[in-house]
């Protein structure tokens, strides 16, 4: 519950944050499979889109400066002391579920990122073994013509031993074009491909060695930093520290 993005201002100037999109993959870097119609050149293929709300110029970003989008704006303390407060967060991730069983909380000093589309019908959440990958992108279409335009049906063998079917499934796809900034992500005995064209990351981190090591709890990727820059070579394995002490607990 204590997860959390920070997006940091590279630029030397103000940008506004207003309908950026944070965005989660919907293909895993631990099993790859040949998708046809291949688009991976053109676009993310993703489950999960969530947009910075505003009109245009309410969210202003200086120049290195970051903000926090919290799965769970609250003081995580309350319940773990080793965690994290996070009711002073920016953003907030708040999904109105369909099972009152599995209910989001919403902190109302903290405003909620629009959700264009989520595969979950209950709420959000990164995956915890970092299976999947995220990009922030800059749609240039409003959520219905998102909903409407940008689906993508594709088709796959799924092999299991002996085994072999045909499969056909759909998600929603992102133009590379939109896409700001990614990063892929995956464990070391357990990483097959990325899931993200190599003009966006040609790399790849992790928090963990192993599939559920027990390791990873409590850590990070955070980009690495020199001559006050964040690096940014389109490279994850190059440009990120893994397994690192979240920047929060500073």
């Amino acid at each position: 519950d204590d997860q959390y993005f920070k997006i940091g201002n590279n630029s030397d100037s103000t940008i506004y944050l207003d309908g950026l999109a944070i965005v989660e993959s919907a293909f895993l870097t631990v099993e790859k499979e040949s998708y046809s119609p291949d688009i991976m050149d053109k676009a993310m293929t993703v489950d999960a889109v969530y947009v910075i709300p505003g009109n245009g110029k309410d969210h202003p970003l200086e120049p290195g400066k970051e903000v926090v989008l919290a799965l769970n704006a609250r003081n995580h303390k309350e319940i773990n002391a080793n965690s994290i407060d996070l009711s002073k967060a920016d953003f907030e991730f708040y999904d109105e579920s369909s099972n009152p069983a599995y209910s989001d909380d919403d902190n109302p000093n903290v405003p909620n990122l629009i959700n264009w589309y989520d595969y979950s019908a209950t709420y959000f959440s990164l995956h915890n073994r970092g299976f999947k990958s995220y990009a922030i992108a800059r749609p240039t279409v409003d959520a219905e013509t998102f909903i409407q335009k940008y689906k993508y049906v594709y088709t796959y063998k799924y092999t299991f031993g002996e085994y072999s079917f045909d499969m056909d499934d759909e998600g929603f796809k992102i133009p590379n074009d939109w896409i700001i900034d990614g990063v892929n992500l995956s464990v070391a005995d357990s990483w097959q491909w990325n899931v993200l064209s190599p003009s966006i990351d040609a790399g790849w981190t992790h928090c963990g060695s192993v599939d559920r090591d027990q390791n990873r709890y409590g850590k990070a990727v955070v980009r690495k930093k020199e001559n006050g820059k964040w690096i940014d070579t389109n490279n994850s394995t190059n440009d990120f520290n893994a397994d690192a002490k979240p920047s929060l607990f500073n």
